[in-house]
C-alpha cells in the first residue's frame, strides 16, 4: 500500500533513504564520464551569463558585488539563489535549462515574503543548494528535467544515493555531496587535491566555485567549511556503481521515521540482517531514525551516539511498532498530543488538527500513530484512547493530488495544464473535480491555483 502524505507539502520524503551501494548499473558509462558530466553541469551553472533587464533584489540582502539588486543591463555570472518555491504555489526552484527558459521571458521579477519567520525579498526564480546539487548529481536526482529535491534532507535520504556519516576530511571524494551536521546546507566537490578542495555551492546571491584549503579541518578531522562542520557525505549510486545489500525494501510506510523503541531498556543492533551484533547499543532514550524498510520485517536505523554523532545498523522493524499491520490513514479533527511510548507517560509532540496520520495498531489505554512533521519526516508516537475520536477515516484521494504522490502543490498544477491541453498524463481522475461541480474544466484549474497561491478556497 502506498500511504497518501499529508495534503501541502514542500518537501516529499517518500523515498526509502541510504540504499547500501544503491542498484543502478550503467555498463556503457565509467564513472570517470559520469564525473566529467557532472563537473559540465557544475561549470554551467556557476558560470551562466544572464542580464537582467530591469533591478532585481538579491536574495535577502545578500550583496552581488557591492550591491543589493542585479542591476538592469548589467552582465550577472551565476544563477540566482532562491527558496521562493517554499512561498508560492508554483515552482520556482528550475533547474539551469529551465531557467534559462523562463529568465528569456521575464528577467524581471522580484518577489516579497514575510512567512518563514522574515521579511525577505529576491528572485522568483532561481536555485538553492539541494536543487543545485540535485542537478548536478543528475540522473535518477533529476525528474523529466526537475531537480528532485529542495532542501538538505532530500540529498541525504534519497534512494538514488548512498549516504555516509561522521565521514572525515581524508575520506572525502570528487562527486561527493557534503551536507553540514546542522542539515542546513550541501555543496559539490568537484575536485581533491593534497592541500585543497575545489567546492561548487548554490548560495546567496549566486551559484558559485570555492578552492578551500584542507587544514581547514576541526579537531576531530572533519571538513569546516563557512562556519559549519561538514560530515555527511552522499554519493550517487550512478557514480559509485552497482551494488545491492540483498534485502526487497518496501513501501508500505511512508519513510524517514523518527521513532523511539517500543520498550524500555538496551536494543541489540546488527551490522545486516541477522549479522554480527555492533558494539553501540540503542537506549529507550534515543530519538532514531529509520531510513530503510525491508520486506523480511528488518529496518535500517540511525540512532544518536552518548559522545556525540551517530550510528547506523539493522533491527526488526518491531522494535519500533508493528510491521506486520496495515496502516490506515485518517485525519485529525482536533490538536492531539502524542506520547512517547504506550504507557501514554511522556510527551512526544502535539498533532495538529487537519494532519493526515496513519493509524498502526491499538490497545486498551491508546493507540499508535504515525503522523507527518514540518520536516518532512514521519514520526510514530501513542494517543491516549480518549482521543481516539478525534480521528476520521480519510478519504480515499487527496483532491488537487493530480500526480497522485499524495501531495497537493505545483507539480499538481504542471499536471493538470497538460491534461487539458490534451497531453499524454497520467492523472489520478477523482482529483481533478476541485471545485465539485461535477466535471473537469479550466474552473478546476483556476481553483486549485487559487489554492495553491494561498486563497481561502476550499477543494472537493
Amino acid at each position: 500500500m502506498k500511504l497518501l502524505k499529508r495534503p501541502l507539502c514542500g518537501i516529499l520524503l517518500v523515498l526509502s533513504v541510504f540504499q547500501l551501494f544503491g542498484t543502478h548499473c550503467f555498463a556503457d558509462q565509467t564513472a570517470d564520464v559520469i564525473f566529467a558530466e557532472m563537473l559540465e553541469r557544475a561549470e554551467s551553472i556557476v558560470n551562466y551569463e544572464w542580464t537582467p533587464v530591469r533591478d532585481i533584489d538579491v536574495w535577502n540582502e545578500n550583496p552581488y558585488n557591492g550591491k543589493m539588486v542585479f542591476p538592469a543591463g548589467e552582465t550577472v555570472t551565476g544563477m540566482p539563489y532562491t527558496l521562493f518555491s517554499w512561498e508560492f504555489g508554483f515552482d520556482s526552484l528550475l533547474s539551469l535549462a529551465q531557467y534559462r527558459s523562463k529568465a528569456a521571458v521575464n528577467y524581471s521579477v522580484t518577489a516579497y515574503c514575510s512567512s518563514m519567520g522574515a521579511d525577505r525579498t529576491g528572485p522568483v526564480y532561481g536555485s538553492c543548494c539541494a536543487t543545485f546539487v540535485s542537478e548536478v548529481l543528475g540522473g535518477s536526482f533529476m525528474n523529466e528535467g526537475n531537480p528532485r529535491y529542495d532542501n538538505c534532507s532530500g540529498i541525504e535520504n534519497s534512494q538514488y544515493g548512498t549516504t555516509f556519516y561522521n565521514v572525515k576530511m581524508a575520506d572525502i571524494k570528487p562527486g561527493d555531496a557534503l551536507i553540514n551536521t546542522s542539515r542546513g546546507h550541501v555543496v559539490w566537490v568537484g575536485a581533491v587535491d593534497d592541500d585543497s578542495l575545489t567546492i561548487y555551492e548554490q548560495t546567496p546571491p549566486v551559484a558559485k566555485k570555492t578552492v578551500i584549503s584542507k587544514a581547514s579541518v576541526t579537531s576531530e578531522g572533519y571538513m569546516y567549511y563557512g562556519g559549519k562542520t561538514y560530515s555527511i557525505v552522499t554519493r550517487s549510486n550512478e557514480l559509485t556503481g552497482s551494488f545491492d545489500d540483498g534485502y526487497a525494501r518496501t513501501d508500505r510506510f511512508p519513510l524517514p521515521i523518527r521513532a523511539y523503541t517500543a520498550d524500555t531498556g538496551k536494543t541489540v543492533v546488527y551490522d545486516s540482517v541477522n549479522g554480527n551484533v555492533k558494539a553501540n547499543r540503542i537506549y529507550d532514550t534515543d530519538l532514531c531514525t529509520v531510513i530503510t524498510l525491508f520486506e523480511n520485517g528488518w529496518c535500517y536505523v540511525r540512532f544518536p551516539l552518548d559522545a556525540g554523532g551517530t550510528d547506523s545498523g539493522y533491527v526488526q522493524t518491531s522494535v519500533f511498532f508493528d510491521f506486520g499491520q496495515q496502516p490506515t490513514a485518517n485525519d485529525t479533527t482536533e490538536w492531539i498530543t502524542a506520547y512517547r511510548r504506550s504507557d501514554i507517560s511522556t510527551v512526544l509532540s502535539r498533532i495538529p488538527a487537519g494532519a493526515r496520520v496513519f493509524l498502526i495498531t491499538q490497545t486498551d489505554a491508546g493507540a499508535q500513530l504515525m503522523y507527518p512533521l514540518s520536516s518532512g519526516e514521519y514520526e510514530v508516537g501513542w494517543i491516549a484512547k480518549s482521543d481516539m475520536g478525534k480521528l476520521t477515516p480519510a478519504p480515499a484521494y487527496l483532491p488537487g493530488d493530480v500526480n497522485g504522490d499524495g501531495c497537493t502543490n505545483g507539480k499538481d498544477l504542471t499536471r493538470f495544464m497538460k491534461y487539458l491541453a490534451g497531453e499524454t498524463a497520467d492523472v489520478t481522475s477523482a482529483a481533478l473535480d476541485v471545485n465539485g461541480d461535477g466535471a473537469v474544466n479550466g474552473k478546476d484549474l483556476t481553483r486549485l491555483m487559487k489554492y495553491l497561491a494561498g486563497e481561502n478556497v476550499p477543494l472537493y
